[in-house]
């Protein structure tokens, strides 16, 4: 079976969680004219000012069939261009545990998104859309749709660790 894992560009899962647990979310940013149900980017800001950038990149299982795999950075800029559009939390987000949501077929898995808990049971999923190279955001703040590219109950959450 083929694994498709995420990709945290040089930053390796246990760092990225030391980075994440207990740190919280205080605002999103997203492309003008694009929502939480199917975006091309999305930047989580936290409250110690790091900002986390996430996306989809394509992969092709054969010659028809192809998948979403979340692609995510560690920035650490002050301000992105003036096409992003900042959005405040009412209630910011404190992240307590992060699961890795993974979507497994015969021939392939794909780890296709990320799952951020809270304390008091909040979630916060970020996954690949449909749409090619697009991510679509379930949370509490998404007062949208939410349109991923593999239902939940089809896929599996597991610890990063």
């Amino acid at each position: 079976m083929k694994i498709f894992t995420i990709t945290t560009e040089d930053h390796f899962w246990e760092k990225l969680e030391k980075l994440l647990i207990d740190k919280t979310i205080i605002s999103y940013q997203l492309p003008i004219e694009q929502s939480l149900e199917c975006t091309w980017r999305l930047y989580i800001n936290l409250d110690d000012g790091t900002r986390i950038e996430f996306f989809s990149e394509i992969n092709s299982v054969d010659s028809w069939n192809e998948f979403g795999v979340l692609r995510i950075n560690v920035l650490k800029i002050a301000k992105l261009s003036g096409v992003y559009v900042e959005n405040k939390l009412s209630i910011p987000f404190n992240i307590s545990s992060i699961g890795i949501i993974r979507y497994k077929d015969v021939n392939y898995a794909t780890e296709c998104g990320v799952e951020f808990k809270s304390n008091d049971n909040g979630v916060v999923r970020i996954v690949s859309s449909p749409a090619p190279g697009a991510i679509s955001i379930d949370a509490f703040f998404n007062e949208g749709k939410y349109r991923p590219e593999f239902l939940l109950e089809h896929c599996e959450v597991m610890s990063p660790s």
